[in-house]
This record gives C-alpha cells, structure tokens and sequence, in this order.
C-alpha cells in the first residue's frame, strides 16, 4: 500500500484478489459501484464510487471522474531518450475539458474530507 495523501493504492497480482478486496472494502461501506436492483440503482447508492481499478496498462476498469491516468516517459539518469513508459494516475478535482484533457489539482495538503481518515483506516485494517 502506498499514497499521496489523496489516493491510496494497493497493489494485486491477480483479478481474483482485486475482487476480494473489493469486497472487503465494501462490507466496510465503501462503494466500488452503484449496486443495482432488479429495478434499477439501489437506493443505497451514491453518485461517485470511493473505488476505482486501475490497469496498469489500460487505465481505470469503469468510468470514474475523479481520476486521470497517463503513461508517462522516463529515462537514464541523465538521459535525454525515453527507455520506457510508467502508468500512473492522481485525483482529478476540476471540470473537465474534454478537448484539451486539461486538468486542475489542489494545491493545499489538508485532506478532501473527514472520509479520507476513515479511508485509510479501513485499507489499513483489510491488508
């Protein structure tokens, strides 16, 4: 497990322990996607999901509006030819200007909100 200070990630080798830990996060109340009803969205249901799967080739696995990701070049110390690409995505908190793919990120080191403390405890508890 690692983060920033606004996104947590933990890393798995298999699709299988992805979907475990998915549910252990959800038993603890956190919401991976809208669950649905025979109907339709649960009522229980909230507008964005506090978990999203990234591939780190591919990108997110369903829609999430809070995150970016990119691969990014990197090189030798030094070097100025790209040796390879590095996937990585942060927390995106701004409309979207879907032409440009610009992107604003908060400048301030306070947590989003008091869910985020709660967030971590319960990453913290499921590894």
């Amino acid at each position: 497990m690692c983060t920033d200070g606004e996104l947590v990630r933990v890393g798995f080798m298999s699709p299988d322990a992805v979907g475990i830990y998915i549910e252990k996060l959800e038993a603890n109340g956190l919401q991976f996607q809208p669950k649905k009803e025979l109907l339709g969205p649960s009522n229980s249901s909230r507008a964005a999901n506090d978990v999203v799967v990234i591939d780190q080739r591919q990108g997110p696995t369903t829609p999430c509006e809070w995150v970016e990701f990119g691969k990014h070049p990197f090189s030798e110390k030094g070097g100025k030819t790209s040796i390879g690409e590095v996937s990585m995505c942060w927390l995106f908190e701004s409309e979207r200007n879907r032409r440009t793919g610009a992107y604003i990120k908060r400048t301030n080191d306070e947590p989003r909100d008091s869910r985020w403390v709660g967030l971590q405890k319960i990453v913290a508890s499921i590894r």
